[in-house]
């Protein structure tokens, strides 16, 4: 993974990761990079979004919970 050469020639050890892609996290801890992940936290403001998400966390594996695949609309004033 080129990131993981690219933080490790930086002479960094370990990492707090902004994602909700395990896979990512999984790839660097490879490299020998502790990974401390940052879950992220999203409210989907339509309905494509959220179904988007959804996708990401059936087909891809991310970890979002499931109050944050839902979306709801509010009023504007």
């Amino acid at each position: 993974m080129i990131a993981a050469e690219i933080i490790k020639s930086a002479g960094i050890k370990s990492v707090r990761l902004l994602t909700n892609n395990p896979k990512k996290i999984a790839e660097l801890k490879a490299c020998g990079i502790e990974v401390r992940p940052v879950g992220i936290h999203i409210k989907p403001k339509n309905k494509v979004m959220a179904d988007h998400l959804r996708d990401k966390a059936v087909k891809l594996g991310h970890t979002i919970d499931n109050k944050h695949l839902k979306y709801s609309k509010t009023k504007k004033h």
